[in-house]
């Protein structure tokens, strides 16, 4: 796991967090489609990401990383967001 670079969770309506993420340390690319339960992101990961994609049914992450949501400062300087 430390030399994974991308992380992608399609379809996944029973997700609402990731836990266990610290060996994750070479992370860069993490993305989210259909996951309607969704609400937290990993914040120990977010520093060294390069994209952060968000798309499909994730309403409650959606709306937590928009520009007025409560992850925005942790995220801004993503170089790659999509939402």
């Amino acid at each position: 796991l430390t030399s994974l670079r991308h992380l992608s969770f399609d379809n996944c309506p029973h997700l609402n967090n990731l836990s266990h993420t610290q060996r994750l340390t070479s992370l860069k690319h993490l993305s989210f489609y259909d996951c309607p339960k969704m609400m937290d992101l990993p914040e120990t990961l977010l520093p060294s990401l390069l994209s952060l994609t968000i798309l499909g049914d994730c309403p409650k992450l959606k709306e937590r990383c928009s520009k007025r949501g409560c992850y925005w400062p942790l995220i801004w300087h993503i170089p790659y967001i999509r939402i």
